[in-house]
């Protein structure tokens, strides 16, 4: 396990890129892999008897809001963190989330194509400026 100086365990997730018109967050261009930090998690029990889990993370570093603060805020008189975002999947390797963030990019390019062969080129090649965004910003942070 990896852990950062703030003690809270270092994972990975993927991070929603979203287009923006005026302020209005619109439809998802890409996904990307994001660094984050593992806050606390809620499972929950399903009538058909399976369960899901969902996880609080803070991401070090956010594409749709670069004024986000990039380490976890604890409150201590209500014991949480209010800075985190929740997902559904965390992974401990970033070639793990790499995978994931390719397979929903896919499903992102299949869909447009069923909207138009133009429009799953844009989205091909937003996702490729989004990873190669994410890669230079990650290289900047570290």
């Amino acid at each position: 396990m990896s852990y950062q100086r703030n003690n809270y365990k270092i994972k990975y997730a993927v991070i929603p890129v979203y287009n923006y018109f005026c302020n209005i967050q619109l439809d998802v261009r890409a996904y990307v892999v994001g660094k984050c930090y593992l806050c606390g998690e809620t499972k929950r029990y399903t009538e058909q008897g399976t369960s899901e889990t969902e996880y609080d993370v803070v991401f070090e570093w956010n594409p749709n809001n670069s004024t986000d603060n990039n380490v976890p805020i604890y409150k201590p008189t209500t014991k949480e963190v209010t800075n985190s975002t929740k997902v559904s999947k965390i992974f401990d390797t970033p070639a793990e989330c790499q995978e994931y963030a390719d397979l929903l990019n896919e499903t992102l390019i299949k869909a447009a194509k069923l909207a138009g062969g133009q429009k799953a080129i844009e989205i091909k090649k937003e996702t490729e400026i989004a990873k190669q965004h994410y890669k230079n910003e990650v290289t900047f942070l570290k």
